[in-house]
């Protein structure tokens, strides 16, 4: 998702008819930056549950399901 966001703000601003303070262009880098952000935060729970595996951790039912920790579904860089 992060990578075709970023592809498609670096067409847009590549895109001579396209104006830099446009409203889509202005939606797109902030969806760039709350998926980053949201990132960021899926990275901190996947560092945490690393480092001390047997704490138990509250987690929401709306951040295991989005971040699909149920299914394994996001891979931590810290996995690689």
């Amino acid at each position: 998702m992060g990578g075709q966001l970023r592809d498609k703000l670096a067409r847009m601003v590549k895109d001579l008819a396209s104006f830099h303070d446009d409203t889509k262009l202005q939606q797109v880098k902030q969806d760039v930056d709350r998926h980053s952000a949201l990132r960021e935060q899926l990275e901190v729970y996947c560092h945490e549950f690393t480092r001390t595996p047997k704490k138990e951790f509250t987690v929401r039912l709306s951040d295991v399901v989005f971040f699909g920790l149920h299914s394994g579904g996001f891979i931590s860089s810290e996995a690689e």
